[in-house]
């Protein structure tokens, strides 16, 4: 079973709801995606899955924006909710950004209970959609604050980025709550997310 079922709330929620930020250049797509990036990835999450305060199956694994986005591309596409095509990641110090390609039309269609015909017409077609905020993490517990989000590069408003969590995010993700620290899973310690990676620390790592 994937590590990422364990954070679907924070990664997978977010990435196909939120927009593109101002700060943050739309993704080449494809750059960098490859089966053996991939499977690198799978490896190195079925060692920190494994890992327990028992029997630490390491001390830091690091993986790169390749390896994430890479077994995104190949191992979670069927995961994806309707409407998203595909879903990227961009790490530096710190910050994560989250972006996706979104057929609303479809995302829409998908719900029992669809948004009104104003909403239908603001959202219709395909857009980049994206997160970016602050991440940190420490003595197994986790807190990411988002900063910003935006459609097709325009920032949103409070009340339009709450309306796409109710709409969207809490009716597939119901306790899902990205502002609450959260525990980090696999008896992981730390969470550190880099230049171009993220570092995982297990408990094992005394201070």
């Amino acid at each position: 079973m994937p590590i990422f079922k364990h954070i679907n709330a924070l990664f997978l929620a977010l990435l196909f709801c939120f927009t593109l930020p101002a700060s943050a250049q739309e993704p080449q797509w494809d750059r960098g995606i490859s089966q053996a990036a991939a499977q690198s990835a799978a490896s190195k999450f079925q060692l920190i899955q494994n890992n327990t305060a028992s029997s630490p199956q390491f001390q830091t694994i690091r993986v790169a924006e390749d390896e994430v986005n890479s077994y995104l591309h190949f191992q979670l596409t069927s995961a994806y909710p309707p409407g998203v095509s595909k879903i990227r990641m961009q790490f530096s110090n710190g910050r994560p950004v989250g972006f996706a390609r979104v057929d609303f039309d479809q995302l829409m269609n998908s719900m029992k209970d669809p948004p009104n015909l104003i909403i239908r017409y603001l959202l219709a077609g395909v857009h980049s959609v994206a997160a970016e905020g602050a991440f940190a993490s420490n003595q197994g517990v986790a807190r990411f604050q988002l900063e910003q989000v935006t459609l097709d590069g325009v920032e949103l408003p409070d009340f339009a980025i709450q309306y796409l969590m109710d709409r969207y995010v809490r009716k597939r993700y119901p306790n899902a709550d990205i502002s609450k620290p959260f525990q980090l899973p696999f008896s992981l310690k730390k969470v550190i997310v880099e230049d171009r990676e993220v570092a995982f620390e297990s408990s094992s790592i005394q201070d």
